[in-house]
């Protein structure tokens, strides 16, 4: 088991243990924007990218937050906070994105 895993397991079980009553910090193994989703679908309701800071600079931020946006959408959410705790509630039928543009074209 590698170090993302043991990240999301770790998240996963203290968010099952509080019922999501904690806001729980992500840090650590995140270099893109669908790793920072994982640790929020887990449970995390922050997301820390300081090691990733070190290594690329500022930029990193932008793509982060674009790669997060991205995953966003293709996962069906409207917002980050839908996703907060998702790997733990029953699936349910996906609430249509309005704002996603159709037949993946710019609008």
């Amino acid at each position: 088991v590698g170090a993302a895993e043991l990240a999301d397991q770790a998240i996963a079980e203290v968010y099952r243990q509080t019922d999501g009553r904690l806001i729980l910090i992500a840090n650590g193994c995140i270099t893109n924007g669908r790793e920072a989703l994982e640790r929020v679908e887990a449970g995390a309701t922050v997301v820390q990218i300081s090691s990733i800071l070190v290594t690329e600079g500022p930029q990193a931020c932008r793509r982060i937050k674009d790669e997060i946006s991205k995953a966003l959408s293709n996962g069906g959410y409207v917002q980050l906070k839908d996703a907060v705790g998702a790997a733990h509630r029953k699936k349910k039928t996906k609430r249509k994105n309005l704002w996603k543009a159709k037949g993946g074209g710019d609008a």
